[in-house]
């Protein structure tokens, strides 16, 4: 069992660390920045608050990147060269003089994201752990950073300014080095038959010709699009449903409390059954979910709602981690996730315009709900003509 390995609990956390490194440090303290770039650059919210949108299309179109880069090099030097990047972007955003300099700076810490967290992060996770796998990608991939950086930020730009942050944050990553500098590939390599075991990178085309990793994909974009949807829209929904503000609020965290039991509990329905159990079950709750919020009248019915949601897009991306690691060996699971990621981003930036225009032509959110949730039937059809297709691992 690999979590009685020392050796793989110390991958595990320092996987978990390159995890929240990246989206923590980032996710987790950009809204503080928020209003203190309005202020300082009399910028409108919506250029000050785009930052992250520039932070997540670096990120999709960087992902086949990245997937390459950790089946080529050793994943220590991957990890090492996404926190420079991302030290250099909040260095640089410290010194900013215009909305175009932050925003550039977003750009790198993006591309320095995507190669120091989610994709090396969980290829390192998935060669540790044959066993347990699911619960450990689970366990790795909880959004801590996301949870307890917003206060931090907030309270230390009270005390000394958004640029003493940014640089503060730039330094917080300088000094993890060390410890990204120990991540071992997996197990019994030693740092130089790390590099010598290192095959060539599989051509994108490899996998976009398999029809199995084609409907895989589609199918959990198709979730994932869902849940890029329900965040952005989650208030504007509760105020539409009758609660104030505050409470619509309430619904959004209590989305996004329940999606870091989501990555646990997917995880572990991965190890009980398989990935592709776990990747139906995740488009079932969606469906389910989302027929609640549409059938709610009151806020109790909203909350369960909301929480049932989460539970399902925190546990996404640990189940269709999971099934790529049951159907690829460990050198291309890299690539495939990345080019999961990648091919998933026109679902993720289109579900929530297209929410909010059904929204806009129709006077109400219940036709973008209905055709969210076929959607997901969809999905859910795929989901099932895939476990019956593949009893065993595909590779």
């Amino acid at each position: 069992m690999a979590f009685s390995n020392p050796q793989a609990v110390k991958m595990l956390a320092l996987g978990f660390l390159a995890q929240n490194l990246a989206l923590g440090l980032t996710y987790g303290t950009y809204s503080a920045f928020v209003s203190r770039f309005v202020e300082e650059f009399n910028a409108p919210l919506s250029l000050a608050g785009s930052g992250l949108a520039v932070t997540a299309l670096v990120m999709g179109l960087t992902s086949p990147l990245s997937g390459r880069l950790v089946a080529r090099l050793p994943i220590a030097k991957v990890m090492v060269t996404g926190a420079l990047c991302v030290a250099l972007g909040f260095a640089l955003l410290s010194v900013a003089t215009s909305m175009t300099w932050v925003l550039a700076t977003f750009a790198i810490t993006g591309f320095g994201m995507v190669i120091l967290g989610p994709i090396p992060a969980m290829a390192l996770i998935a060669n540790w752990f044959q066993a347990d796998r699911g619960k450990a990608l689970g366990l790795g991939m909880l959004p801590l950073g996301i949870f307890v950086m917003p206060p931090v930020a907030t309270l230390v730009m009270t005390e000394w300014g958004w640029r003493v942050t940014a640089l503060a944050i730039s330094g917080v990553l300088l000094v993890c080095i060390p410890l990204l500098l120990r991540v071992q590939d997996r197990p019994g390599e030693t740092a130089a038959s790390q590099t010598a075991s290192l095959a060539p990178a599989e051509p994108v085309a490899t996998f976009l010709r398999d029809p199995r990793y084609a409907v895989l994909v589609f199918a959990y974009a198709i979730v994932a699009g869902g849940g890029s949807a329900i965040t952005a829209h989650m208030i504007p929904l509760g105020t539409y449903m009758g609660f104030d503000a505050n409470r619509a609020a309430v619904l959004l965290s209590m989305y996004g409390f329940a999606a870091g039991a989501g990555a646990f509990t997917f995880g572990w329905i991965a190890d009980r059954s398989n990935g592709m159990t776990a990747l139906l079950l995740n488009a079932l709750l969606h469906v389910g979910s989302w027929l609640l919020m549409l059938a709610s009248e009151g806020y109790t019915t909203a909350m369960l709602a909301a929480a049932l949601m989460g539970l399902g897009g925190g546990g996404l991306t640990v189940a269709i981690s999971s099934r790529l690691a049951e159907m690829y060996e460990p050198q291309r699971f890299s690539q495939a996730l990345g080019l999961a990621l990648a091919l998933n981003m026109p679902f993720t930036f289109g579900a929530a315009p297209l929410l909010g225009w059904l929204y806009d032509t129709s006077g109400t959110f219940d036709v973008g709900l209905m055709t969210l949730v076929s959607a997901y039937i969809i999905s859910t059809v795929l989901f099932i003509y895939l476990l019956q297709a593949a009893k065993k691992p595909a590779f």
